[in-house]
C-alpha cells in the first residue's frame, strides 16, 4: 500500500485475523509498503506474529511486546493500562518520532 496522501507509516494494535475476509489480514499486510508498529500483549502474539510474517521485511518495522498491556490501543489510556500505558506510549512515540521526525 503506497498512499499519495502523505501517510507515512501504519500503527496496528491487537491485530489479528479477526474477520472471515478474502483475502485474510495476513495476506493483505504482504501489500503494505510503509513502515508498521505492530503492538500485542504476550498472550496475543500468535495472531500479530502471523500477521507480521507477512509483512514485506523492511528496516521500518517494529515489533513491540509490553511488560504491561491490554487489547488494543486501549494499552496507551492511563485509566484502563495504569502499569503500562506510559512506557506503551514511550514506544509509540518513539516509533513516530523515528519515521516522521517534527519539522
Amino acid at each position: 500500500m503506497d498512499d499519495p496522501q502523505g501517510i507515512v507509516a501504519l500503527l496496528a494494535f491487537s491485530p489479528g485475523e479477526y474477520f472471515d475476509g478474502d483475502p485474510p489480514i495476513g495476506a493483505a499486510a504482504a501489500k503494505v509498503r510503509l513502515p508498521v508498529y505492530v503492538f500485542s500483549t504476550k498472550a496475543e502474539t500468535g495472531d500479530a506474529d502471523r500477521i507480521i510474517a507477512a509483512l514485506p521485511k523492511t528496516a521500518g518495522n517494529v515489533r513491540f511486546v509490553p511488560d504491561h498491556g491490554v487489547h488494543g490501543s486501549s494499552t496507551l489510556i492511563a485509566a484502563k493500562n495504569p502499569q503500562g500505558a506510559p512506557s506503551n506510549w514511550s514506544a509509540v512515540l518513539a516509533f513516530l518520532n523515528r519515521v516522521a521526525p517534527a519539522k
